[in-house]
Formats: structure tokens, C-alpha cells, sequence
């Protein structure tokens, strides 16, 4: 990859690294509007049990080990957000709960995404699941997840 375009990209996410854990090339981005047990305890976004399942969904999705980003999206303004979205650059925005949902949805200029449908917007896949975090408590919960999760799959590149 260029390395003009990488200083560039860290450049733009800089202002923000605090609000970002994981690769800030990812592939796998995922936008977080509801902090959990982990973030309440002082820890960097997802990173609890839902950062572990989604980086392991991230993997088992064909994004590769690695590649995956969260992003605190709570009070970030959708302007900003947009900024880091494109300076990743991810394959696959994903929101894991209902604000997150509402503020890339704002980001991407577009209308709010049924949950477990992949949609393209501002030349980006986006997918929103719902509050995949409460979803870890039951495993009825975590195959709903799961099944909405999948329409994230990773496309071959021709």
C-alpha cells in the first residue's frame, strides 16, 4: 500500500485514535454506540466479550485475522465519523446496536438499514445487527446475531 495514502489515513483518524481500538486498516469496521461492561470498567472499546466474538466473526466472515476496528461512536458527531470511515477504508461498516445504527446510517446519508440486510451507501457496505452485545447471553440470541452477522460475508475480489 502507499505509504503517502497510510500517513494520510492516520493523519485524517488521529484526532480520534482514542476512540478507535483494533487495525485502523481494517476490513471489518465496527461502529459501537452503547458502552458495556468493559467500557464502563475504563477498557477500550469491545473490548469485552463482544470485541473477542466479533473479531472472531470478523475472521470466520473471510476478513482475516487481524483485520478488524471498533470505533466509540457514542456523541461522535456523523461528520466525524464519515472522516474515519473513509480514512479506514473498511470492506464492511457494521453497527452493532441501535444508536450506532442511527449514527453511521447519518454518516453514510442514508435511511436506518433493516437489521441482517447489507446495504450499500456512500459507496460502502454497511450492515447494522441488533445490540449484538445483549445478544451474548442466550444462545438463541447469539444465532440471531450470528445469522445477521452473515449478510457481512467477505466477496471475492475478481
Amino acid at each position: 500500500m502507499d505509504e503517502s495514502f497510510l500517513g494520510a489515513a492516520r493523519a485524517a483518524v488521529e484526532p480520534y485514535r482514542h476512540l478507535i481500538a483494533g487495525d485502523l486498516l481494517a476490513g471489518f469496521l465496527c461502529c459501537k454506540g452503547v458502552p458495556g461492561p468493559a467500557e464502563q470498567a475504563g477498557g477500550a472499546i469491545c473490548s469485552g466479550e463482544d470485541g473477542i466474538a466479533l473479531a472472531k466473526a470478523a475472521v470466520a466472515l473471510g476478513y482475516g485475522e487481524g483485520s478488524f476496528a471498533a470505533i466509540d461512536v457514542a456523541g461522535l458527531p456523523p461528520g466525524d465519523l464519515r472522516i474515519i470511515i473513509e480514512a479506514i477504508d473498511p470492506a464492511v461498516v457494521v453497527s452493532v446496536d441501535p444508536p450506532a445504527r442511527e449514527v453511521v446510517s447519518q454518516a453514510l446519508g442514508t435511511s436506518l438499514p433493516v437489521y441482517g440486510e447489507l446495504v450499500r451507501a456512500a459507496g460502502r457496505r454497511f450492515l447494522a445487527v441488533d445490540s449484538f452485545e445483549e445478544s451474548l447471553v442466550s444462545d438463541e440470541a447469539k444465532r440471531r446475531s450470528w445469522h445477521q452477522l452473515k449478510a457481512a460475508r467477505r466477496k471475492p475480489v475478481d
